[in-house]
């Protein structure tokens, strides 16, 4: 739907916005379309967008969905090289990609990394965090990530 309406305003002569394209990026990732979900953002940026922090989490999370964490990890580091600022939604998917992976110790190196640049994890980053230690059967990493959580004053919601 999202998609045959982008049409008829290209069609229509209207210039598609930031949140257009964000809809649409965040469409083409849902479904796994990650060579189209490029193309969207390259025509994005042809056509004069901005991408946003939302664009570029967009970005990130999608390519993690569909099993691309390391090209996921590859566009962070060059986005960081450009001056971009990471938020917890950022974070999250790269957390949780490397922890499915079995990538623990680097799963942290990020969660370490947010302090850096002064990103504060949330709940959400937390409970990533615990439930894939404890699926890993790192009930001690869990455990004390949890008291941590609870030490920040950020309230569980496992």
């Amino acid at each position: 739907m999202a998609w045959g309406l982008f049409k008829d305003m290209k069609n229509a002569g209207c210039a598609p916005d930031n949140s257009m394209y964000n809809l649409l990026l965040a469409d083409r990732g849902k479904y796994g379309k990650v060579e189209e979900l490029f193309v969207l953002y390259e025509e994005m940026v042809n056509k004069g967008c901005t991408p946003t922090t939302i664009t570029q989490n967009i970005l990130i999370s999608s390519l993690v969905k569909s099993n691309n964490v390391e090209r996921a990890i590859d566009l962070y580091y060059d986005l960081m090289s450009r001056g971009f600022t990471p938020t917890p939604c950022t974070y999250g998917p790269l957390i949780d990609g490397l922890l499915k992976m079995g990538k623990l110790n680097k799963a942290m190196i990020f969660f370490e990394e947010m302090a850096e640049y002064g990103c504060k994890p949330n709940s959400a980053i937390y409970n990533i965090l615990i439930n894939g230690f404890g699926k890993a059967g790192d009930l001690e990493t869990a455990l004390e990530l949890f008291d941590k959580m609870v030490k920040e004053g950020i309230r569980p919601d496992l």
